[in-house]
């Protein structure tokens, strides 16, 4: 697997900027810049994503911007969903991808056929196998 390092601190602050832009100005075109969200989100998904604040503190006699929670305790997994999704979306791996140029492409002959996957298990076979390891006795 190979790891990439987020600069995290740039990643919230460009989403958090998307977030508070218009995507459909007064009189003007559509904003590339702005972040648009589905209707299907609900209001606790938003509470997440805009539940950090930039703050400016000092380090020595340097100044740094933090993220802080502002209400600490609470759930912010969206906002780091929302972080990661555009880092991985704007990765130079992901943007020299030619997308429209991969799926024109044709199937590879020598790649031969594709295999069957094989017959998913189900709840039931699941859970009765479930059962049968955590019975006593059994080895788990």
């Amino acid at each position: 697997m190979r790891l990439v390092n987020v600069a995290v601190d740039v990643a919230k602050t460009t989403v958090l900027d998307m977030i508070t832009r218009e995507p459909f100005p007064q009189g003007t075109n559509r904003d590339p810049a702005a972040a648009r969200f589905s209707d299907s989100l609900g209001e606790d998904w938003f509470d997440q994503v805009t539940d950090e604040r930039r703050r400016l503190r000092y380090r020595g006699n340097r100044p740094t911007y933090v993220f802080e929670l502002a209400r600490p305790g609470s759930p912010n997994e969206a906002l780091d969903c929302c972080v990661y999704g555009y880092a991985v979306r704007f990765a130079p791996a992901v943007v020299s991808i030619d997308l429209g140029e991969r799926e024109r492409r044709a199937p590879d002959p020598d790649e031969g056929p594709v295999r069957p996957k094989p017959p998913r298990k189900s709840a039931g076979e699941w859970a009765a196998e479930f059962a049968r390891l955590s019975a006593p006795g059994s080895r788990f």
